[in-house]
């Protein structure tokens, strides 16, 4: 693994096609071994 550790990317949950993009990458990365979770936020 070029850069080991533990890594979080975020999107905002209106943006689909970067949670597709980023979903995809990561998988094709690890194998499938990586958690998803999706976090509300209100904005001001």
């Amino acid at each position: 693994m070029i850069c080991p550790g533990r890594w979080s990317v975020d999107q905002m949950a209106v943006n689909q096609p970067a949670i597709d993009f980023w979903r995809k990458v990561i998988d094709g990365y690890t194998d499938g071994d990586f958690f998803f979770s999706a976090l509300s936020a209100a904005l001001r």
